[in-house]
């Protein structure tokens, strides 16, 4: 691994957190819907860095593994989901589970799709 790809996976990793904490502190939507939104904005953006397919490896590693895995988190996810279960029931934490990974799919396919349309490569 290249200097240059530690770079842009630090400078980007730390710019897709920001961003994540500031939507954090926004306060405008319970912290689950606000994740769900976080993660499937990061599946769409993903989609979309893969379907371009930089040919800069600096880069397109930056913007996958930094600015996305910054931005989105697996273990927010489980432990907002471990919240719901303590809080509310099994029931309503597998249906938030299903929902947010349902809608993280579907935000993949859809940049992927919109990113095909914009090289010429329809779906």
């Amino acid at each position: 691994m290249s200097f240059q790809i530690l770079c842009w996976v630090f400078v980007l990793g730390g710019l897709g957190t920001i961003i994540r904490y500031g939507f954090q502190n926004m306060d405008f939507l319970d912290a689950a819907i606000e994740l769900l939104f976080i993660n499937g904005f990061g599946s769409f953006f993903i989609a979309g860095i893969y379907r371009l397919n930089p040919q800069n490896l600096a880069w397109k590693t930056g913007l996958t593994v930094g600015f996305c895995g910054g931005l989105t988190t697996m273990s927010a996810f489980s432990a907002i989901c471990v919240q719901i279960f303590e809080n509310q029931s099994l029931a309503v934490c597998l249906l938030y589970m299903m929902v947010h990974i349902a809608f993280g799919l579907f935000a993949c396919w859809f940049g992927y799709g919109l990113f095909c349309r914009e090289r010429g490569n329809g779906m």
